[in-house]
């Protein structure tokens, strides 16, 4: 048994570099509004800034997020099965890759022999002591089920949903707003926050580089009016 540390990175997006471009984020927003201008016949009139005011105006404010479709954002998350079963929720408007527990076999090497888990932040020792029992109390019966020839699309109903998982999902511009706009939220499950979101436990910051802010880092004005720890209503008012 060993414990794994969640994670969210953005590992590749779509993006059209001009000439000696060095950031290639802000070229992917500058690409919304280059096809964007076409529903205004307004192409050619750009200028090296105008994709902020363009995208702030037209996608956002006016709540024309269709063009934010014209891109495309490949994101790894290391969660636990329960996060992600709420994170492919999103499935009409992303896609996914997930790790197979039909396929893979937490016995063999490329596994280390051991299963992996995400723990929950926030415990006491005591809770803490009965969880780590409980994990591995599951990763014994795993692989005595293995040991007596049950397959490990079997054998893994013994594996609770704290069992860490590797999860690919892509998506556009739209996509990934209203995915941050619903899932940073403080009505969010604490381990989904572990991931989107700079939440706080008794005051401490325990995520320095979320998902959110890799989004806003990454791609300026599309993402800047989403708060860490927003309130779900709120957002659902927001451009989406």
């Amino acid at each position: 048994m060993h414990i794994v540390e969640p994670y969210a990175k953005i590992i590749r997006y779509m993006s059209v570099p001009g000439d000696g471009a060095d950031d290639y984020g802000e070229e992917a927003v500058r690409f919304i509004e280059e096809t964007g201008r076409k529903c205004y016949r307004s192409e050619g009139t750009s200028t090296r800034e105008s994709y902020k005011h363009f995208v702030g105006q037209h996608a956002l404010a006016s709540r024309h997020t269709s063009m934010l479709r014209f891109s495309c954002v490949v994101v790894d998350f290391m969660i636990d099965r329960g996060v992600a079963q709420e994170i492919t929720r999103h499935g009409k408007t992303l896609d996914f890759q997930h790790e197979s527990q039909r396929y893979c076999n937490y016995s063999k090497g490329k596994f280390g022999n051991s299963v992996g888990f995400v723990m929950p932040r926030g415990m006491t020792d005591d809770q803490e002591g009965l969880w780590r029992t409980a994990m591995e109390e599951a990763e014994i019966n795993y692989f005595k089920l293995l040991s007596s020839g049950l397959k490990p699309q079997l054998a893994a109903d013994a594996l609770p949903r704290a069992t860490a998982s590797l999860l690919s999902s892509v998506g556009n511009f739209q996509s990934w707003r209203h995915f941050l706009l619903t899932r940073t939220t403080a009505q969010c499950h604490p381990k989904m926050l572990d991931v989107t979101s700079n939440d706080t436990l008794d005051g401490t910051v325990i995520l320095k580089n979320s998902l959110l802010d890799q989004f806003q880092r990454t791609f300026p004005v599309l993402f800047d009016d989403i708060e860490h720890g927003g309130d779900h209503i709120e957002n659902m008012k927001k451009a989406r």
